[in-house]
């Protein structure tokens, strides 16, 4: 049990990368799939890449499970999911 709380822990603190491209930049990352991007005018684009935003998103709705089906039982991780949650999207 120990073991797969941590993974989902780690899953759930995954960064995500964001840039800010020029047109020329952006030829190097147009095709990448990982990469979406939106046109900020005529020089520059800004690209998040969202390949790892889904194993994010279901890493945190694992943790809700848990949380819900282990009721008490969660509280030994209560401290180290907030603070690691937090640190994700502050």
């Amino acid at each position: 049990m120990y073991n797969d709380m941590i993974l989902v822990i780690f899953y759930s603190v995954l960064f995500y990368q964001v840039a800010v491209l020029d047109s020329d930049e952006m030829k190097t990352l147009e095709n990448d799939s990982d990469w979406q991007f939106v046109t900020l005018g005529d020089q520059q684009n800004f690209g998040i890449r969202t390949a790892g935003l889904e194993d994010k998103a279901t890493a945190c709705q694992m943790l809700v499970c848990y949380a819900r089906e282990l009721k008490e039982g969660f509280s030994p991780y209560t401290k180290e999911v907030g603070i690691r949650l937090v640190s994700a999207i502050g």
